[in-house]
């Protein structure tokens, strides 16, 4: 688009060309330039005001007898006309430059990339990140690669928007260049005509393109709300842990849960078990789950309707599900998925949430606002005070580790309420690390226990959650 110049003090002047204009002049002499732009090109109105009114660009010149302005005649919509010796001329803006700006904006692929791409499914997929910031690729067969994107910008990102084709299970590569939270890359949906995102933003201090959105995790900085999904009954029945982190099911029988396919290492998941009219309908698990003290395999509570909730946390080095939370006595009002904000995430994939450290002090301050982990080593002796801006339903889970001394303690605030789960007592040992998960009722104002696990593990940089929000 051509930049063109205004002014807002330019006077109103007259034509001072020898007989005037015809429709085939090119060259102006007025009378006054006081204000025009200084800038070429700019507008012209000639006769402005009248029926004779003509748009004229001034490219070139100074308006004098000895340089006068060089015009382009008819400028936007006008006509050539004749215009007298002494007729008015005036500065303005027309019609053109709005519909040049508006043109300007709609040229997204030129300009702005806030237009879809479509990229060509082959062996390896170019993107030119100078046409967009969107990306469509269709997959139409597995094992194509995104290569390393071309024009990179630092700081800008861009969106893949990747979609099966209607045989679906499609699966794609990614080029060393892009890094995912944990070195794992992507899990895409497998049925036909689905459409998954992946965003990525460009660090040119490494080199890379840091991952910021995917599909099978979410990478937040405030608390995290997942949607439910529900399992379809059956005498099994099965659960793909790509689709996100809670998983419901009302039993019509007795029922088998089979492997969680598509598990990610740390991953927790948590399944809300409702009994149907009937009642008394039993499960069993399939030996992937594992369940040691203190968390025996449940027995389900047998009233009609009634809810139990289960909850595991994946070891790919062992290749099981370790139960981490059994809790039949905590009644949970769905809480529905909402639109991104800057402190909560609704989120249709599985998500990884960020370990917030806490301030190790004599009482310990949390914000839940902040996420949904927490992390503390304890100094000494300490108290736990009444977390800040609690959402309804919101799960947290604090990780208490001992210091190089161990046999710390630590006294809870009356908001956290103990009754599925007595008052844990940490671990003694130097460096032990004891898990304490709660649910907020906003009923009761209290923080519920829903799990307590002593976990004496080297402490992982990152904790792959996946919370129970509802």
């Amino acid at each position: 688009m051509t930049t063109r110049y205004y002014s807002d003090i330019a006077t109103v002047t007259t034509i001072q060309n020898g007989p005037g204009l015809t429709t085939s002049t090119t060259s102006l002499v007025v009378g006054d330039t006081t204000g025009f732009p200084t800038q070429m090109p700019f507008v012209l109105r000639l006769d402005s005001g009248t029926v004779n009114e003509e748009l004229a660009l001034v490219t070139s010149g100074s308006g004098t007898i000895g340089t006068p302005y060089i015009i382009t005649r008819a400028f936007g919509n006008t006509t050539p006309k004749v215009h007298a010796f002494g007729a008015l001329v005036s500065h303005g803006v027309c019609s053109t430059d709005f519909s040049d700006s508006r043109t300007h904006e709609n040229d997204v692929a030129t300009y702005h990339g806030t237009g879809a791409v479509t990229l060509t499914d082959a062996s390896t997929i170019a993107t030119n990140i100078s046409l967009g910031s969107v990306f469509d690729l269709t997959l139409t067969a597995s094992g194509h690669t995104i290569d390393t994107p071309s024009n990179p910008v630092n700081g800008k990102t861009i969106i893949y928007r990747i979609r099966q084709d209607a045989t679906g299970s499609r699966t794609v590569l990614w080029h060393s260049i892009f890094r995912f939270s944990g070195s794992i890359p992507p899990i895409l949906q497998t049925t036909p005509t689905t459409t998954d995102y992946v965003a990525v933003r460009y660090n040119a201090t490494d080199s890379k393109w840091d991952a910021t959105m995917a599909p099978g995790r979410v990478v937040s900085a405030g608390a995290v709300a997942a949607a439910v999904f529900a399992l379809t009954d059956g005498a099994t029945i099965n659960t793909d842990t790509s689709l996100g982190n809670e998983f419901t099911v009302t039993l019509a029988g007795n029922r088998t849960i089979a492997a969680p396919t598509n598990p990610i290492d740390g991953q927790i998941i948590t399944y809300r078990i409702k009994q149907d009219g009937t009642g008394s309908r039993t499960l069993t698990w399939n030996s992937i789950f594992r369940f040691t003290q203190p968390f025996p395999q449940p027995v389900l509570k047998t009233t009609a309707s009634s809810i139990d909730y289960v909850r595991f946390i994946y070891n790919s080095t062992d290749t099981k599900w370790d139960c981490i939370s059994v809790s039949n006595n905590l009644t949970v009002t769905t809480v529905a998925a909402t639109a991104i904000t800057a402190t909560s995430l609704a989120a249709t994939a599985s998500v990884v949430a960020g370990v917030f450290g806490l301030t190790d002090g004599a009482t310990i301050n949390t914000d839940a606002s902040l996420g949904n982990e927490f992390t503390v080593t304890l100094g000494g002796n300490r108290t736990i005070a009444a977390p800040t801006n609690p959402t309804n339903g919101q799960v947290i889970y604090f990780r208490i580790k001992q210091d190089g001394t161990g046999s710390r303690t630590l006294t809870w605030d009356a908001i956290f309420r103990f009754s599925a789960f007595s008052q844990p007592v940490l671990q003694t040992a130097a460096s032990s690390v004891d898990y304490v998960g709660f649910i907020y009722n906003s009923t009761d104002t209290k923080w519920d226990c829903v799990a307590s696990s002593g976990i004496n593990q080297q402490m992982q940089t990152v904790f792959k959650e996946k919370f129970l929000m509802s």
